[in-house]
């Protein structure tokens, strides 16, 4: 039997760095080939930490993205959030290729237990994943951002939840907020996306009373968000809008993209 395949393209430390990708010059200038746009996937042999055992993964194998949602969610020919594998028979999902054995006895005090099965049951994978880390006291930036995820999930797989998810994110984003003086990047993002949250939520006037309260956004990216999503609450829209880019010289990245340079 061959070994499991070690992912260069796998579960990562910190979702939001592993969500998105940069939207290249090209993409954000709508001069993208048709060559670049295809979705493919490829089948890989893992092993299950919890119990050892060995199967078969679907994972991505290359995508194309070429735009970003205000709530942060990439578009093109893509799937969003990158599907992580699943153990079949304990329904862990694997959002890292190693654990350490300190990690792995305190996930299996977690995952093993009749409470997790029922999640596991009504919930998808990436509040899994916030379900374990939670637990794990794993910081409030990431978990916001693991809620958000699985709205995103939500939206095709178990759409009666996507509201609930989009409000523990704003919980935990907004918590994160409150912790960090600092105005870091991270900072930006949360009160950001919060603030799209509760478009998305038709809490109109709580977007308001969020964008009005920012400080002037550190970069044109932010701003350029933040607009957006003022003026779609403005006119009270609860949908799904796709950021427009305003291509200025070579001010071309995208509100995604911003998440993931450091």
């Amino acid at each position: 039997m061959a070994s499991p395949t070690t992912l260069s393209n796998g579960p990562m430390r910190h979702p939001t760095k592993a969500v998105l990708v940069v939207i290249s010059m090209a993409a954000s200038l709508g001069l993208a080939t048709q060559g670049a746009s295809a979705l493919t996937r490829f089948q890989a042999q893992v092993a299950c930490p919890i119990d050892g055992k060995q199967f078969m993964a679907t994972m991505v194998g290359s995508f194309y993205q070429q735009g970003t949602r205000l709530d942060s969610k990439p578009l093109g020919s893509l799937t969003a959030p990158n599907p992580l594998p699943v153990c079949p028979e304990n329904g862990f999902v694997m959002y890292e290729n190693e654990f350490s054995v300190r990690e792995l006895t305190a996930i299996k005090a977690i995952v093993l237990t009749a409470e997790y099965r029922q999640a596991r049951s009504e919930h998808t994978d990436r509040y899994m994943v916030a379900y374990v880390k939670e637990r794990l006291e794993d910081n409030n930036f990431d978990l916001g951002n693991l809620y958000l995820e699985a709205s995103w999930e939500a939206e095709s797989d178990k759409p009666a939840l996507v509201q609930l998810y989009r409000a523990l994110a704003i919980e935990k984003f907004d918590a994160f907020v409150k912790s960090d003086s600092s105005r870091s990047e991270d900072w930006w993002v949360a009160s950001i996306i919060a603030a799209e949250l509760d478009r998305l939520l038709g809490q109109f006037d709580a977007v308001k009373n969020r964008l009005g309260s920012l400080p002037p956004a550190p970069n044109n990216y932010f701003a350029l968000a933040i607009d957006q999503i003022r003026s779609h609450a403005l006119n009270r829209n609860a949908k799904p809008e796709e950021m427009i880019f305003r291509a200025k010289h070579d001010e071309t990245l995208g509100f995604g993209a911003i998440r993931q340079l450091n």
